[in-house]
């Protein structure tokens, strides 16, 4: 609870000082320097090498079970362009609950300029079921993900009626809703100075501080 009032100051302070930026800021959008995505199903970027995993092991307690392992993760589909590798953990209660962490623990390729070494992805999910249409589903999905070079996302999902995503990199912060057929934004506030009349280095300070305590909280 600590850190979460913590967090929340911070996250203040670096509205404030975004507010009294947002007169002198630039006109790129923020999500453009984001490369994880807004849209739905936001989550670790490539695919899963099958064939990569080692250090598997897991628990199954009745229907009830957890796994862990490392991967390499490519660019493409059943492709030999690796891209990074990465240690995942999941928990597992059928059509009820998943959980899914991943983290990012080397580079093998870094032109796409992303996922950075230390980057930490977090899924869960509630009430699975077959739509019969479009296969298995959650009714309610969370991901954060951490980026410790690029940002910090958080994505609620309501399926298939609603989606909330809050960003915020050194850029700026920005909050999306999504409901079917278009998304649309709750706010935007920039953090980066385009015209040299203020200085945003306060707010790249708070941002920097920001992130560093919502690592925290998920630790």
């Amino acid at each position: 609870m600590v850190r979460a009032r913590v967090a929340m100051g911070v996250l203040g302070a670096a509205v404030g000082v975004a507010v009294a930026l947002a007169g002198h800021a630039g006109a790129d959008a923020i999500e453009d320097g984001w490369p994880y995505g807004t849209d739905t199903f936001m989550g670790a970027p490539g695919y899963i090498d099958g064939t990569s995993w080692t250090n598997k092991g897991g628990e199954q307690f009745g229907p009830i079970g957890t796994s862990y392992g490392d991967y390499i993760a490519t660019h493409t589909y059943q492709g030999a362009d690796d891209w990074y590798t990465a240690h995942q953990s999941t928990f597992y209660v059928p059509f009820f609950y998943s959980s899914e962490h991943t983290e990012v623990t080397g580079l093998l390729d870094d032109s796409a300029g992303y996922p950075s070494v230390g980057t930490v992805i977090d899924t869960t999910n509630l009430f699975e079921f077959d739509t019969h249409v479009v296969g298995l589903v959650n009714l309610f999905s969370n991901t954060v993900i951490n980026d410790p070079d690029l940002g910090y996302a958080s994505q609620f999902i309501m399926w298939p009626v609603f989606t909330n995503t809050f960003l915020i990199t050194e850029d700026g912060m920005k909050d999306l809703v999504g409901v079917p057929g278009q998304q649309f934004t709750l706010f935007e506030i920039p953090f980066t100075d385009a015209s040299g009349g203020a200085d945003a280095s306060d707010a790249g300070d708070m941002f920097a501080q920001l992130l560093a305590e919502l690592a925290a909280i998920e630790t």
